[in-house]
């Protein structure tokens, strides 16, 4: 199987306003790093984990200004007006990073040469 992993498109609403963005999947420290997190009753860890994880995550913001500019990915964490939008950001990095049956039913079949049969066997 060949998984894809690249930046993919986000369309979201955003106070009735369609924002439009590109996200990397997380890798495995960082996906669990986040549902650590999530579950923690620490907001400032949340906030410290945005701030790590959206400037490597998340970038061509569209759609969405903060005094006519374009908001960087630092600023998620630190603008309290976009926790709803971080928090729905947060949640789609978290399922673009976990392998799907659609990534499976759409992948190149086997990476190694050898196919097995019905029975599991090679």
């Amino acid at each position: 199987m060949d998984i894809i992993i690249d930046w993919e498109v986000f369309q979201t609403t955003f106070k009735g306003e369609e924002i439009t963005m590109e996200l990397l999947p997380l890798e495995t420290k960082t996906l669990l790093n986040l549902g650590a997190v999530a579950s923690s009753s620490d907001p400032s860890k949340t906030m410290d984990l945005i701030g790590d994880i959206f400037p490597g995550h998340v970038r061509n913001v569209k759609g969405l200004t903060i005094s006519g500019e374009t908001p960087t990915p630092e600023q998620f964490a630190t603008i309290s007006k976009l926790y709803p939008l971080t928090t729905t950001i947060l949640t789609q990095l978290g399922m673009i990073s976990q392998l799907t049956e659609e990534d499976v039913k759409n992948s190149n079949g086997p990476s190694d040469s050898q196919t097995s049969d019905s029975n599991g066997t090679k």
